[in-house]
């Protein structure tokens, strides 16, 4: 699995280090990111301690596209300045802006993004995301007018 390894050298970890940290062989590391080894029949174990590790879901890391990747946020990774999940969460606000009938208004957008509820933002796709904003924009608008209007 060519996303593991990617992922492993974005973190500037071994295969050794990762073996050891998720408590696996590391031959068994290799022969999964060398496809040697099909990722979606290790044990629950084994999935859940190269999770944590990654700090992303391995669907999550099947779905990745490598190349929102660039080289500063590879080094931010490496440094320990960001996370894998935290290059995934602004690739997935990305996403949103360019979905949202307001993304183009970035202080409009960051009002009404700001809104979503801790714990909605991985519960929910880019396109359902967008559509929140705009609910919720649309919202404030109509209590703004009707106030007006008074």
């Amino acid at each position: 699995m060519a996303e593991l390894k990617e992922l492993r050298k974005i973190m500037g970890i071994t295969q050794k280090e990762l073996a050891d940290r998720a408590g696996i062989n590391v031959r068994h590391i290799q022969r999964l990111e060398n496809g040697e080894s099909d990722i979606d029949k290790i044990t629950t174990e084994n999935r859940e301690n190269l999770e944590k590790i990654l700090g992303i879901t391995l669907e999550e890391m099947k779905k990745l596209n490598l190349g929102i990747f660039t080289e500063d946020a590879k080094a931010s990774v490496k440094s320990g300045d960001l996370t894998i999940r935290d290059l995934l969460d602004m690739d997935k606000m990305n996403k949103v802006k360019k979905l949202s009938k307001i993304g183009a208004l970035h202080g409009m957008f960051s009002a009404n993004y700001d809104r979503i509820p801790e714990g909605i933002f991985d519960k929910l796709t880019a396109e359902e995301l967008a559509g929140l904003v705009d609910a919720i924009y649309d919202a404030y608008s109509a209590g703004k007018a009707e106030r007006e209007a008074d």
